[in-house]
């Protein structure tokens, strides 16, 4: 059994301690109080202290989903900036930003497509 839930975890897991069910390179499993499975990022845990409240994967880990759904790089980067773009205070900059990763990507995509 491991335990990863520490005192200093209170936004993640509200200071209580689950055992892990399932472990991958990059994430925790764990069954909460009503066997809802969640996924933690290990970084989170390990870097808990510096965690900024945009990172908070209290309702599954980001890159999970990401492993889950295949997506590329370019996808990735855009779903997370649109996820977190509401938490981090800067709305506007942030799609703003998004915008210029999905320009980026469209013209990449293009250039994949000509060669």
């Amino acid at each position: 059994m491991i335990v990863v839930a520490k005192k200093t975890m209170d936004g993640l897991t509200k200071g209580k301690e689950y055992d892990v069910i399932k472990e991958t390179s990059r994430t925790y499993q764990v069954a909460d109080d009503n066997e809802k499975i969640k996924s933690y990022s290990k970084y989170i845990f390990n870097n808990s202290d510096e965690t900024p409240k945009h990172y908070d994967n209290s309702n599954g880990s980001l890159y999970l989903f990401a492993e889950q759904q295949s997506l590329n790089p370019w996808e990735f980067d855009i779903v997370k900036r649109i996820v977190r773009s509401r938490k981090k205070g800067n709305f506007i900059e942030d799609l703003q930003k998004t915008k210029v990763v999905i320009d980026l990507y469209l013209k990449e995509y293009d250039q994949s497509r000509i060669n």
